[in-house]
């Protein structure tokens, strides 16, 4: 490339002094050097075309980038409205139970933590003594749907133990058949995410899909409230009771809001 550019200097000064002699070798040397300025061009040309080709993916890539951020925009938009939604649907569920259930006065709380072991079902809400939750209130779902009782409480916090967690005991009637009982679990009935019902008579009719309901006996828990419905009967290995698996109809792992049952009235 070096000589190419000397020569075509040399030829270039010489057609000015020496434009005879110069004009053959000046065709000679532009026919020897159409190879170069072929290799030439290719070269520029691929230099180009790899510019080019960069430019152009940096443009693509920027502009990727700028379309992720706005798809990533655009989803948290939609979790927010779908929470929204999800939130509407609450409070219009739990509008209908006050309506229906005006006997109970109600506190709503976010569900901050579930505990993560296999000997307990409990959670822990963002209401406490400041909102006026105290122990032994009952915890439904907007619908109604037992959830638990309050165990352990503090000023802005909290323990709600669930019906499935072996260290429930409640009142509870068969709704069909107005039979009473008591609600408990085991760490067998937990780890299948059912409540037992105990201590039911061996005269009593039990049948699986009959609703058990909360029996309000005592004054400590109101009654009426839907617990769930028997999957399955029994009798215990004394022969002297007969015994129900009860499957909650509150979807406990799928909660994130709950309503904290504070006034009610009392059966008689």
């Amino acid at each position: 490339m070096i000589l190419a550019l000397l020569l075509t200097a040399f030829l270039s000064v010489g057609s000015v002094f020496l434009p005879g002699l110069i004009a053959p070798a000046s065709r000679a040397l532009h026919v020897l050097g159409t190879p170069f300025r072929a290799v030439a061009t290719a070269f520029a040309d691929r230099v180009e075309a790899v510019y080019d080709y960069a430019f152009r993916y940096q443009a693509l890539k920027d502009r990727v980038e700028v379309l992720e951020a706005q798809v990533a925009e655009m989803a948290e938009e939609n979790r927010t409205a779908e929470d929204a939604l999800a939130e509407n649907e609450r409070l219009r569920e739990l509008l209908q139970l006050r309506q229906a259930r005006n006997d109970l006065t109600f506190e709503s709380a976010r569900i901050t933590k579930w505990s993560g072991n296999s000997w307990e079902s409990v959670m822990t809400i963002s209401k406490g003594t400041t909102s006026g939750v105290q122990l032994n209130m009952c915890v439904v779902t907007e619908n109604g749907y037992l959830v638990g009782v309050v165990t352990d409480v503090g000023p802005n916090w909290a323990t709600v133990t669930t019906l499935i967690d072996p260290g429930t005991s409640l009142g509870a009637m068969v709704d069909e058949t107005s039979e009473n009982a008591i609600l408990t679990s085991d760490l067998d009935a937990m780890s299948q995410g059912l409540c037992r019902l105990s201590y039911v008579d061996m005269s009593a009719q039990l049948a699986v899909g009959n609703t058990v309901l909360t029996s309000g006996l005592g004054g400590v828990f109101p009654a009426g409230l839907p617990i769930g419905t028997v999957t399955e009967t029994g009798v215990t290995a004394s022969g002297m009771e007969r015994y129900a698996l009860v499957e909650p109809l509150a979807q406990l792992k799928e909660l994130k809001q709950v309503f904290v049952i504070k006034a009610f009235d009392t059966v008689e």
